[in-house]
């Protein structure tokens, strides 16, 4: 297998809310069509670069194996396994070029396969609706992007982001006139908090979490 993209499908579906109010077996086959269509009208002629995994105990169609093409995507059922995340772990561990390989799911175990392989990855409803770029990037590639390592910088306020720039702003100053020192940035008294953290608690609460869930994401 050599795809671009590997994709979670249930989690897609299951994520985003594709299958309607009730998941039923008539609403699930719906919502897999609609996915497949989406992709395939979404990636063009590329569609032949995208792979969907789906959990299945038997084809969905009378004599169709464990892989087919639908609407021109890639398409590949579990029925061999003993479901899609073990597949879908075998297909990574098989690409050939992994570090070119984005693959889409919000469950942090398929995350955890593709980052021992040093593959991109993406939470389904990021890339289902387009507001994320991947997860798990190498450092140089989003070091030249010229944009900070989301979701930090999508946590901080107007007000965080002016004091954190002020805090850049003085450490370089400090360094320049003695580089040897290492003296502490001054913040201005209107923008510190009472408790003389540089940025609220809830903030820090929420870096503290985001890299419990992405162990790998560590400031330099």
């Amino acid at each position: 297998m050599h795809c671009t993209t590997l994709i979670d499908g249930y989690n897609i579906i299951f994520t985003c809310g594709l299958y309607g109010k009730h998941a039923t077996a008539e609403s699930l086959a719906q919502a897999r069509r609609r996915l497949l269509t989406e992709i395939s009208e979404r990636f063009g002629a590329q569609a032949k670069g995208v792979t969907v995994v789906f959990d299945a105990q038997r084809a969905p169609s009378a004599g169709a194996g464990q892989s087919q093409t639908e609407a021109g995507v890639n398409v590949f059922y579990s029925i061999q396994h003993a479901n899609a995340d073990q597949l879908i772990d075998e297909l990574i561990r098989a690409h050939p070029e992994p570090q070119r390989l984005t693959v889409v799911s919000s469950d942090h175990w398929i995350q955890n396969a593709a980052r021992r392989r040093r593959a991109k990855f993406m939470d389904s409803d990021c890339w289902y609706f387009g507001d994320s770029s991947p997860l798990g990037a190498d450092k140089k590639t989003q070091e030249s992007s010229g944009k900070p390592n989301e979701p930090y910088d999508s946590l901080l306020s107007e007000t965080e982001k002016k004091k954190l720039t002020l805090w850049a702003e003085q450490l370089k100053d400090d360094l320049q006139e003695d580089p040897k020192s290492e003296p502490g940035p001054a913040i201005p008294n209107e923008l510190t908090p009472e408790d003389g953290q540089p940025f609220p608690q809830d903030y820090l609460d929420e870096l503290q979490r985001q890299l419990r869930i992405h162990p790998d994401n560590r400031f330099d």
